[in-house]
């Protein structure tokens, strides 16, 4: 990616409308999901946190998914943060 924030979600791709390079999805919300952590390193990951930070209109199951597959769970429901 060329740096820029502004990417569209097309499928399973995120497609920067600068340089209209290509990432994959998960492979971008967890590129996300680790610049948040560098940057709000007391902040907790959470599927609404991961949701705010990205800015996309992404489904809060497929966050959930990618969370659970990539980051270990703590605690259940709406109390549940990733780690």
């Amino acid at each position: 990616m060329c740096d820029e924030r502004s990417v569209l979600v097309q499928g399973k791709n995120f497609i920067c409308t600068w340089c209209e390079h290509q990432e994959n999805l998960e492979r971008g919300i967890i590129r996300m999901v680790e610049e948040y952590k560098l940057l709000f390193p007391n902040r907790l990951i959470t599927v609404s946190s991961v949701s705010d930070w990205c800015g996309l209109n992404i489904n809060r199951s497929k966050l959930y998914r990618i969370l659970r597959k990539h980051f270990e769970m703590v605690g259940s429901g709406k109390n549940a943060f990733y780690r």
